[in-house]
């Protein structure tokens, strides 16, 4: 199987490279994925919402963050059955502890798909 290079965006912190060897201290995440906190700060998705494992997560069938703002993040998400205030609170104090960010939720039917057929977690409308 041949090794196929494309860069992904992805970032880490190299531990060390030893011939084809290579072994990383933390992987910090993609580059182009993050959101902008209210104090102007890169909050990379990775340790954002990858990294956790929120009871709420169980609840949502699909969801996708839109930020159109500095600090205001819009939650697309489609609810399953059991999803309720808890787990927007739980989403709501997660965002909070992690960085300075106001989330606004939007019920939706679906999450649209990109013409290739992709979902898109996170729109960044902030250039």
């Amino acid at each position: 199987m041949p090794f196929i290079r494309y860069d992904t965006g992805d970032m880490g912190e190299l531990l060390f490279k030893n011939g084809g060897q290579v072994k990383f201290k933390k992987i910090v995440g993609r580059n182009q994925d993050f959101i902008l906190s209210s104090d102007n700060q890169k909050v990379y998705l990775t340790a954002l919402i990858f990294g956790q494992h929120l009871k709420a997560f169980k609840n949502i069938v699909q969801w996708q963050i839109v930020q159109n703002h500095i600090g205001i993040v819009e939650l697309n998400i489609v609810k399953g059955q059991s999803f309720g205030c808890e787990d927007e609170s739980e989403i709501i104090n997660n965002f909070k502890s992690s960085a300075k960010i106001t989330v606004i939720f939007k019920y939706v039917e679906e999450i649209p798909l990109t013409k290739r057929g992709k979902h898109l977690f996170l729109i960044q409308n902030i250039k």
